[in-house]
């Protein structure tokens, strides 16, 4: 699908990311794992069309096929005193959308039908990363961007969140997640890149066959700093 060539970002005079290359691969789920502040949000961003590099490049792959991007990237944020489903009908409204449905399908997809009409205020974090995850499904893409989508998740909102990755993945849809969290996207994942100090570490497009905790600490350790 994707096609980076090294790709790298500096912001003040400080290199956040240096020479990254990999690939986005069709139907597959990337894990982009490194301490807090090494540059994932900035790799999503720049994947994203969100940032630009200072060098290097982004292509498609040999298909040729344009992706069609949703981005999950930061905190979410809705209006407050909105409830959930009356903020998704605004901003899907906004985009030219028309069918209430698959305003409905989306709070489905994440488990929140029964909360629609709860005020924005009132969501937990992980109900607030659901609605900002069921934003994203509204639009029929095929590559999602996921900046640490389980960070503070109770273990039921991990597995809701986990399963709607494993139903998008399934219907064709490419997803680049990344998380510090690495026990809970093992066996998730089926690539895995490893960042420490802006630069790729490590990379494998086998990560289901490799114990990715055990593997970030040999390679990274406990000298992982972020900048």
């Amino acid at each position: 699908m994707l096609e980076i060539h090294s790709v790298s970002k500096s912001y003040r005079g400080t290199m956040v990311l240096s020479n990254l290359s990999f690939s986005v691969r069709d139907k597959t789920i990337l894990g982009v794992f490194g301490p807090n502040g090494v540059g994932k949000t900035t790799l999503l961003k720049i994947l994203g069309g969100l940032a630009f590099p200072d060098s290097g490049e982004i292509s498609t792959d040999d298909n040729g096929v344009k992706p069609i991007i949703s981005c999950l990237i930061e905190d979410p944020r809705f209006y407050p005193y909105m409830a959930g489903f009356d903020n998704l009908w605004l901003f899907y409204r906004l985009g030219g959308g028309k069918d209430k449905e698959k305003v409905l399908n989306s709070l489905q997809s994440v488990g929140l039908l029964q909360k629609k009409d709860v005020l924005y205020r009132h969501y937990s974090l992980g109900m607030k990363k659901r609605l900002y995850l069921a934003f994203a499904l509204m639009r029929d893409s095929n590559l999602l961007l996921l900046d640490e989508p389980l960070n503070g998740l109770d273990p039921i909102a991990v597995e809701i969140i986990k399963e709607v990755v494993l139903h998008l993945k399934k219907k064709g849809c490419s997803i680049v997640i990344s998380s510090h969290q690495l026990s809970d996207l093992q066996g998730l994942v089926d690539s895995a890149i490893f960042l420490d100090r802006g630069k790729i570490v490590f990379q494998s497009d086998e990560a289901q066959q490799i114990d990715l905790r055990s593997k970030y600490l040999e390679v990274v350790g406990h000298s992982g700093d972020a900048q």
